[in-house]
């Protein structure tokens, strides 16, 4: 009998967190359709706005693969804390509950979910010892964020444009889409296993870490360029590009943040504006505001109830 006429393999849909959902900021679409069994979601974010921390989940069958393209996040993997920043992955392995832990305004990045083959099913048309060594090599990933040297960003992108360019139902379609989730994959374990590198923006993200870690601080931008070893408007347009905000916007989002701590602890807003160098609780509720969309009393209030 003809090995075409056996009926294609089929496996369960993934369950999905509710926030898992195409809108008009987050593109989510499935290759099993397409006939690459082992990608149940392909996404990508592209948040304009403030959204809140996803919650703690895992996925029971599969590898979820991240990669940041603009923005400063944090990944948490159990009881850990783990930076994202642009141009890192982050890879959480089946059972591991996890969760983007912060999404500062104007996010972007790309991620998966990779189904873990079980034995006899079909992975990408490889053999089973093939099969056997990627999924090795993915079940001992680094247990952080790790930089991306082997060309993970332009992997998802060109994936992304097959898959929306490609006429559907073909054969072109579906070889073209397994070749590039191939490759894909390949990049991530070349990045994972290469050498770690000093990002080039290193010395901005100190700068950046500073600026969480002491809200409260007057912050000389001119200086901070300096030590940089840039000029203000360089420091300014790289600190932009690494972050998704101007250093002033920054350091301001920063203070809100902390804000919103103080003010859930029962903090008095005249004591919260005080502390983060605001002449008036007039201007500080103004500017909270325009960040967060409330007063600062209705956070307390919240808290409260």
């Amino acid at each position: 009998m003809s090995t075409c006429s056996k009926k294609s393999p089929t496996r369960k849909p993934i369950e999905l967190p509710a926030d898992y959902q195409y809108g008009s900021e987050r593109k989510v679409v499935s290759l099993e359709s397409d006939g690459v069994l082992c990608i149940p979601v392909l996404g990508f974010d592209d948040f304009r706005r403030l959204v809140k921390a996803s919650p703690l989940h895992s996925h029971r069958e599969c590898i979820e693969i991240s990669y940041c393209v603009r923005g400063d996040l944090s990944f948490e993997l159990g009881s850990e804390t783990h930076s994202f920043c642009p141009g890192t992955v982050f890879v959480s392995l089946p059972g591991e509950k996890h969760r983007l832990s912060t999404w500062p305004h104007g996010i972007s990045k790309y991620w998966m979910l990779f189904r873990v083959p079980k034995k006899g099913f079909p992975c990408l048309h490889l053999s089973p010892k093939e099969v056997m060594w990627l999924v090795d090599e993915f079940m001992h990933l680094p247990r952080r964020s790790f930089e991306d040297v082997s060309g993970v960003c332009e992997a998802f992108r060109r994936l992304f444009h097959l898959y929306e360019t490609l006429t559907r139902k073909t054969p072109e379609r579906t070889f073209r889409l397994r070749t590039a989730v191939a490759d894909l994959l390949l990049a991530i374990v070349d990045s994972a296993n290469s050498a770690p590198r000093i990002h080039p923006d290193k010395r901005l993200r100190t700068v950046a870490d500073e600026m969480r870690e002491h809200p409260e601080r007057r912050f000389d931008f001119i200086q901070k360029a300096a030590e940089c070893g840039m000029s203000r408007s360089s420091f300014d347009v790289r600190f932009k590009k690494s972050l998704g905000y101007s250093p002033r916007t920054y350091l301001i989002r920063c203070r809100m943040d902390a804000a919103k701590r103080l003010l859930s602890a029962g903090k008095s807003v005249g004591y919260v504006a005080n502390f983060l160098g605001y002449g008036a609780a007039r201007h500080f509720s103004e500017r909270f505001k325009a960040i967060t969309g409330k007063m600062p009393r209705e956070v307390k209030e919240i808290r409260l109830h």
